[in-house]
């Protein structure tokens, strides 16, 4: 063999090694990177590994139509995930070796949290770091769990165990260990990191604040988190953190009123009628804003349950921890009215684009009709309430026929109702209805009487029934003044009959029989007036009472008159019950005619 002989086989030989060097390099560098390698590395893998297959056989990396590279992918990241695992497990136990040097003798107890708190945001730091420079890789995310599970049961136990922390203070770094976790995990767009740090600032609030001797400043931490995450879901996108932080904002402040309900809560009650009243005016506040400012803004479940909730809890408390403690009443009733009147404001303005805005109208009305009632139901005494709440309805009832406005008629059934209520139409009515004999009735007064002439103005108001919003339940609030109605003619009926016909109601003089065919006459009578008053068409919705007046007078047959009756009453009850019966359907009929 020559030298030009040698001098080519000797290239050949370079030029296949370097070859193998180039797919072991590639090879490598995919290893390293976790990824696949590039379309023209395959290609050249896929060339390479198709010369050395025999013919007509499919080369190894394609058996089965699954490439290698991507099941070997699969499997590295699965392994990284088990490495990211056990060097999260390692993190906590070096928590726990430096929880060990905390209760050594020789290290204070404020030094070693201290030194924990700065492990603990050594790892979130990282956590920053990592999410930045490998946006794809699942790191960053157990370094915020690594930073979560140090951090949040560290706090709880420098209050409670090690008690370096007061409450206040405690409350103080738990907002700041949760705004450091929440930034990071904003800032990097993690979205679970976001979850793992609220879940744990929300675990470590509910231990202090149970275990705590001062849980006033931790109800205040979680109402502070529930109103930044709501606030932060709507910016980012991360909707589904809202839910837990409002519910446990909720069950925060729900917790004292159980206390205070066994005298068992430290803090005084102007702290807890503060945080009351700022769940309210914090959650109803953010809503009210995006329905005023947003033009396509609507009432979503979250919104709904939440503000439901927020009224119930904070605003219902408030007034439950006032009758409690009474010199706290006038500035519970001041903000309340105060909220009622920007709500109901703010409902006025939208009225006249009701069409285009209709969820934040109803939104802003939904709201200041309880506050308002709830306020001027601690300024004023029952007679004084019954009497504004029935100005308001006809105000309203007014209102709603001239604007041509189903939910202003609504509103001011709402007011009729409250009204009949407080004014003690509805408790007079069933007690005169239902009550055994041997009760007493309570009086009819002059407050009943105004609700019930209040009741039959609104009737004779021109309601809307047509609306393309509320559809069939256009008609609901005329039907429900007519029930007040109905029930108030009865307790008017009866409260001056049964005296004369039947003996004083709870008094030992009272026949029970001739009272139960008095009441079995009221109800068949009232059958018949409702039938009569349908073929009136401003009064066409009373048909939809005869029935139900009907069947609850053979349920009342069966349960009272049979059992309590004479011959001579059960006669008079049952004549009169059958030829209500007998007219009430011919009436209606004429009525459709």
């Amino acid at each position: 063999m020559n030298r030009e002989d040698r001098l080519d086989r000797l290239e050949v030989e370079v030029r296949s090694l370097q070859r193998v060097l180039e797919r072991l390099e590639d090879r490598l560098r995919a290893v390293e990177g976790g990824a696949l390698p590039a379309a023209g590395m395959v290609t050249a893998g896929a060339e390479t590994a198709a010369e050395a297959a025999p013919d007509g056989m499919p080369a190894p990396a394609e058996r089965g139509g699954i490439p290698a590279d991507a099941t070997d992918h699969a499997g590295r990241a699965f392994l990284g995930d088990l490495g990211l695992v056990g060097r999260t497990l390692m993190v906590l136990g070096g928590a726990f070796l430096l929880r060990a040097v905390t209760e050594t003798p020789s290290v204070p107890d404020a030094a070693g949290v201290g030194l924990g708190l700065a492990y603990a945001l050594l790892w979130l730091a990282l956590a920053w770091r990592v999410a930045g420079r490998r946006p794809a890789s699942h790191s960053a995310t157990y370094h915020a769990l690594a930073y979560s599970l140090i951090a949040f049961p560290l706090v709880a136990e420098a209050v409670l165990r090690f008690a370096v922390l007061p409450a206040a203070a405690g409350a103080a770094v738990l907002a700041a260990v949760t705004a450091a976790g929440l930034a990071v995990a904003v800032h990097r767009s993690r979205r679970l990191a976001g979850w793992l740090v609220t879940v744990a600032a929300v675990g470590a609030a509910a231990v202090l604040l149970v275990a705590s001797s001062q849980p006033a400043a931790y109800c205040a931490f979680l109402l502070t988190l529930g109103i930044a995450a709501l606030w932060l879901g709507e910016r980012h996108a991360w909707r589904g953190l809202r839910w837990p932080t409002a519910a446990a904002a909720d069950a925060a402040l729900l917790l004292p009123l159980v206390l205070l309900g066994h005298d068992r809560w430290p803090a005084g009650s102007g702290i807890l009628l503060a945080l009351q009243l700022a769940l309210v005016v914090s959650y109803a506040a953010t809503f009210s804003w995006r329905g005023v400012t947003r033009e396509a803004w609507r009432v979503g479940p979250f919104a709904l349950l939440q503000t439901c909730a927020a009224l119930a809890v904070g605003y219902g408390g408030a007034i439950w921890v006032a009758h409690r403690v009474t010199e706290d009443t006038g500035a519970v009733a001041a903000a309340g009215l105060v909220l009622a009147v920007a709500a109901l404001t703010a409902a006025a303005l939208l009225l006249g684009r009701r069409a285009e805005r209709r969820n934040a109208f109803l939104y802003h009305a939904a709201v200041g009709c309880p506050l308002l009632l709830g306020a001027t139901g601690l300024l004023l005494p029952n007679a004084a309430e019954a009497l504004l709440w029935s100005i308001l309805a006809v105000l309203l009832a007014v209102a709603a026929a001239r604007l041509v406005s189903v939910t202003l008629a609504a509103m001011a059934a709402l007011f009729a109702v409250s009204a009949a209520t407080t004014g003690g139409l509805l408790a007079v009515g069933f007690w005169s209805l239902a009550a055994p004999a041997a009760r007493p009735w309570p009086p009819l007064g002059a407050a009943t009487l105004v609700v019930l002439a209040a009741t039959v103005v609104m009737l004779l108001t021109p309601l809307p029934r047509q609306s393309r919003f509320w559809g069939r339940g256009a008609i609901v609030p005329r039907l429900v003044l007519l029930a007040v109605l109905v029930l108030g003619l009865a307790a008017t009926i009866l409260t001056a009959l049964a005296p004369r016909l039947a003996g004083v109601p709870g008094s030992g003089a009272v026949d029970a029989g001739v009272l139960a065919a008095l009441r079995t006459a009221v109800l068949a009578v009232l059958a018949l007036a409702a039938a009569l008053a349908a073929r009136w068409p401003r009064l066409a919705e009373a048909r939809m009472l005869v029935y139900p007046l009907l069947a609850l007078g053979a349920v009342k047959l069966a349960v009272e008159d049979l059992p309590m009756g004479r011959p001579a009453t059960l006669f008079a009850g049952l004549a009169v019950y059958g030829a209500a019966l007998i007219l009430a359907p011919r009436l209606l009929a004429r009525s459709e005619r």
